[in-house]
């Protein structure tokens, strides 16, 4: 009985570890995708603008 329970005690453990990694790993997906195009638009747009204050704008 003791020998289950343990068992049942580390699959339990293990299911809540996998749902924390899983839930981890989305909200990383989320920071990760959702900011970068935000920098990425800010980057791009201030390279523009130094580049148009530089006179440098080739497109």
């Amino acid at each position: 009985m003791m020998m289950m329970m343990m068992m049942m005690m580390m699959m339990m453990m293990m299911m809540m570890m996998m749902m924390m990694m899983m839930m981890m790993m989305m909200m990383m997906m989320l920071v990760i995708t959702t900011p970068k195009c935000r920098v990425d638009g800010l980057i791009k747009t201030s390279i523009g603008k130094k580049r148009k204050l530089l006179g440098f704008d080739w497109r």
